[in-house]
């Protein structure tokens, strides 16, 4: 998907690796070899957020959609239901 994204065949979305930990050494690589080297752009690495549990991922999907939290939805359900 990240190669769909940075060759514009897909729009830009919120993308996460779950077990934000996992993926470190993968990071660092990236960063001492393809970038250093110029093969990508530092900026792609933002591309693929990690995320360690589902809740963080939750929220970095919200944050990247605009979508409201499932606290504001969940108040929204019950106010439109009184």
């Amino acid at each position: 998907m990240i190669t769909l994204i940075q060759t514009g065949k897909l729009d830009r979305f919120p993308y996460h690796s779950s077990g934000g930990g996992f993926w470190d050494a993968m990071r660092d690589f990236v960063r001492r070899t393809m970038i250093d080297q110029a093969t990508i752009d530092a900026s792609d690495l933002d591309l693929a957020q990690p995320a360690d549990t589902p809740d963080e991922a939750l929220r970095a999907v919200q944050r990247g959609t605009g979508a409201p939290s499932l606290g504001h939805a969940a108040s929204a359900r019950s106010a439109a239901s009184r």
